[in-house]
């Protein structure tokens, strides 16, 4: 009888041989199942003998106890689990965060514009504009870390015999040496600012980027640090901000352009009173409508600027465009083929003059005279009490405040003038106050310069130059022939109150103003 339940009583172990049990079938007598009789089952599949497996050999008996077979069957406890092995790590590199993000979005993202406005619609707190697609990192910036392959480590079954772990793959990861350095512990840092491209498994930072397609939902605003060319267009609303250059090939629309160098558009812009473009050396296209313009150096329009404000830092040279409407206020010369309309169309040129500087005159100016006149009541207050015969304490005391504040007027006074020195200086330097005309300069077109304005009462035909004269009156040249007339034979003259007074301006400085 014992032999039959020896029979009915095994351990089993996995086919991994990470777990052994111990198993009693029905029918056994139940005294025949004791721990001497599991263990020695035991020990005859190779189990380890130690503390733990004679414990669980306990716990074995004690749940043996209270089976059931006639409503539970078979019994079934393990005794003895071993430790699998843990597979190496392959080698990778993990983007940072916030470049991860991009690279996931930009992978998942929907091209169609509409889906933009859709998502808003249904209430999805997502500025599709700000949301960018591109990865654009700074010099020095760390981009990433990689992670060498690990062998892991081993196992070890209910047998004890060793599990072999299986070594990670040491992958081929890629990454231009010009652009991207790699150190010792890991770290992934960006030699020089610009895009980070991912290809085939290879990284590269590019310091100029190029958007085949146009700006718009698919790349959300640009704000990178090299050139930005756009091979189609700008559409409204978006932004194009660049530490260097930006060419656009197509139209830009209602958008915002920024450069620290050129902006060249070759498609023009259509801004419909809400385009900006601020360059900070040259700007160049084929048409300006509707838009703001700041240009640092030269401005360079081949065929019309329509309902413009610019202010033009250098020179306007465009002698094939026509100015039609608008305001155009340039430092330098300007070389026009056709200022204003036939019908009439209101047109401001401002000659000799850059907003920016004129408005830091002109407060520079209105604070000194403040200052000025400050001043100037303390001293006659001061003169008023030396005066009386009055001697007592309070006397001194307030001579004293009112010298104190008399001197620091004056104190402030002097930088001020310090700056307007330098802004005249700066005015000289490139100040060129001349209009040349090619074609036409219509009637009602309005000139500033010198301190006045001259709204034209009639057309006259170019080519033709606009300049002051050694004088300080403003002065026609008829390059045909070569006769110089004052412009107010031509025009109604008046003073220019969008000017600073330069009644205003200290002596030592009236001269250059």
């Amino acid at each position: 009888m014992a032999n039959d339940d020896d029979q009915l009583i095994s351990i089993r172990l996995s086919s991994d041989r990470l777990e052994a049990s111990l198993v009693v079938t029905p029918g056994i007598d139940r005294s025949y199942v004791t721990s001497d009789v599991v263990l020695a089952k035991a020990l005859s599949q190779a189990l380890q003998p130690n503390p733990r497996l004679s414990k669980q050999i306990e716990e074995a008996l004690k749940a043996f106890a209270e089976h059931d077979f006639q409503g539970k069957g078979e019994f079934k406890f393990v005794i003895a689990t071993g430790q699998p092995s843990e597979e190496g790590l392959d080698s990778s590199f993990t983007l940072e965060p916030e470049l991860q993000q991009i690279y996931d979005y930009s992978k998942n993202r929907h091209t169609d514009e509409k889906d933009a406005p859709k998502a808003k619609a249904e209430g999805e707190a997502l500025d599709h504009y700000n949301r960018t697609m591109l990865m654009v990192v700074k010099s020095g910036q760390r981009i990433g870390q990689v992670q060498t392959a690990t062998d892991g480590s081993d196992g070890i079954d209910v047998c004890g015999n060793t599990i072999r772990a299986k070594p990670g793959k040491q992958n081929s990861i890629k990454f231009d040496a010009q652009t991207i350095e790699c150190h010792d512990n890991g770290s992934v840092l960006s030699k020089i600012a610009g895009q980070l491209v991912i290809e085939h498994d290879g990284y590269h930072i590019s310091p100029s980027l190029t958007v085949d397609a146009y700006v718009d939902y698919s790349t959300g605003n640009i704000d990178f640090p090299g050139n930005v060319e756009v091979r189609k267009g700008v559409r409204d609303c978006f932004q194009i901000v660049s530490g260097k250059s930006i060419t656009v090939s197509g139209l830009v629309e209602a958008a915002e352009l920024v450069a620290t160098r050129d902006i060249e558009l070759l498609g023009g812009i259509s801004g419909r009173e809400k385009g900006t473009v601020h360059a900070g050396r040259d700007l160049i296209a084929r048409y300006l409508n509707s838009s703001d313009c700041r240009v640092g150096r030269d401005l360079i329009v081949d065929k019309e600027i329509c309902d413009c404000r610019v202010a033009v830092t250098g020179n306007v040279c465009s002698p094939t465009a026509t100015i039609i409407g608008g305001h155009i206020a340039s430092l330098g010369s300007c070389q026009i083929a056709q200022i204003g309309s036939e019908a009439g169309t209101h047109t401001v040129i401002s000659l000799g003059r850059a907003d920016t500087l004129d408005g830091f005159i002109g407060q520079s100016l209105a604070i000194i005279k403040k200052l000025g006149e400050k001043a100037s009541k303390a001293k006659a207050q001061i003169k008023e009490l030396r005066d009386s015969p009055d001697a007592s304490s309070l006397k001194a005391e307030m001579m004293t405040s009112l010298q104190f504040e008399a001197s620091e007027a004056e104190a402030k006074i002097m930088p001020l003038k310090e700056a307007l020195r330098a802004t005249m200086k700066l005015i000289d330097s490139k100040c060129s106050p001349v209009l040349n005309v090619q074609t036409m300069l219509c009637h009602d077109t309005e000139i500033r310069a010198g301190g006045f304005k001259a709204v034209l009462r009639e057309s006259i035909k170019g080519p033709l130059t606009v300049r002051i004269d050694d004088i300080g009156e403003l002065v026609l040249h008829d390059q045909t022939s070569g006769s110089v007339l004052p412009l107010k034979n031509f025009a109604k003259m008046s003073p220019d109150e969008t000017s600073y007074n330069r009644s205003d301006m200290p002596s030592e400085l009236r001269k250059s103003a």
